[in-house]
């Protein structure tokens, strides 16, 4: 990262922020197989949205679909939020990470709401990730990074391009969400992604270099 123009109020001692996003994901999965309710009661529905349980857009975050889902998600925490607080302290990475999740559940939401993209439950922390992407990108604008493509082939790529890939990609599968689900019944919420990298870009632009 590169030096900011300013200094996080904390980034030494105790456990990091990342680590404990990672824990609290990981006790919020074991719950959601152990307590009657737990996923239910939490999960983020449109229609429950509408009537209130605004606590969803938080506890959503929590919550995973399955083993595969969590581990990506976790690991993607690891990665970007512990550059992210080596430079923005502990404080703004939790609050870009529930902003960029609480974003990207209204756009989903409003999705749903709109017909344009129907859907059940939500749950997953792949918003709040796609907030730290973007973050990310924005402050190492040109650093080249290595991804996996479909978790096997490495590829060099600089962070601009990559938010900009991942923009595209949620916007289209926002487009073809309709046609996916009639054909496969396979649901993405590609409107919390794209949600997650606006409320990561907001962030930045707003609370950090605003």
């Amino acid at each position: 990262m590169r030096e900011p123009d300013w200094r996080p109020e904390t980034t030494h001692g105790g456990t990091p922020m990342w680590g404990i996003l990672i824990i609290a994901n990981v006790l919020c999965f074991i719950l959601q197989y152990t307590v009657k309710g737990f996923y239910s009661n939490l999960a983020l529905y449109p229609a429950l949205l509408k009537e209130g349980h605004v606590y969803q857009l938080l506890t959503f975050q929590f919550l995973h679909g399955d083993l595969f889902h969590i581990i990506i998600n976790c690991l993607m925490i690891w990665m970007m939020g512990k550059p992210i607080e080596e430079a923005l302290g502990k404080r703004r990475l939790l609050s870009l990470y529930l902003l960029s999740g609480v974003v990207g559940g209204l756009v989903q939401c409003g999705l749903a709401w709109s017909d344009i993209n129907p859907t059940g439950g939500v749950v997953g922390a792949s918003a709040g990730v796609f907030g730290l992407i973007a973050s990310f990108a924005l402050l190492q604008w040109n650093r080249e990074m290595t991804i996996l493509l479909m978790f096997i082939i490495p590829i060099r790529i600089r962070a601009k391009y990559l938010l900009i890939a991942l923009a595209v990609i949620g916007l289209l599968g926002v487009l073809t969400q309709r046609q996916v689900i009639e054909s496969s019944g396979a649901l993405v919420a590609h409107g919390a992604h794209l949600g997650g990298l606006l409320g990561g870009v907001l962030f930045i632009l707003v609370f950090v270099q605003g």
